[in-house]
């Protein structure tokens, strides 16, 4: 599926992480995988981008956003599903189809985003806590 084809309802998330390497195609994945990869939610005008890796010996999860757009305001929603599900995200963490391709493509070939880009930590505890959320590049 191309991220064109995202249209926040029926089709609304897209993931992408690297098999592990000790599994065949088609085999079965270790539970619990994938443990690093980026996603998408949204539609093909909106969608945010996220990035999980391992970082200290702890999986972290990021938004990602545009560096030096200078937006903090999180005053954008994202909403995805048919239980319209929604994030709030500032603007430049915003992305349309073509701008989010960019991102996909380096991370297939690298495993990484590419430089121009930061990244904001979530806090992804259940209950939500009110701990905040930092800023980083990537």
């Amino acid at each position: 599926m191309t991220l064109s084809r995202l249209n926040g309802e029926s089709l609304f998330a897209i993931s992408l992480w690297r098999q592990p390497e000790d599994v065949e195609w088609g085999d079965k994945l270790p539970k619990n995988w994938p443990h690093e990869y980026l996603q998408s939610a949204g539609a093909a005008d909106g969608m945010s981008i996220e990035i999980r890796r391992l970082e200290d010996d702890e999986y972290r999860q990021y938004t990602i956003g545009r560096d030096g757009e200078g937006s903090t305001a999180r005053d954008q929603v994202i909403v995805w599903g048919p239980n319209r599900r929604e994030l709030t995200v500032s603007a430049d963490e915003v992305f349309t189809a073509d701008e989010a391709t960019p991102v996909y493509l380096a991370y297939y070939r690298t495993g990484t985003i590419p430089d121009g880009y930061s990244l904001r930590l979530l806090d992804l505890t259940y209950p939500p806590t009110d701990k905040a959320t930092t800023e980083t590049t990537a």
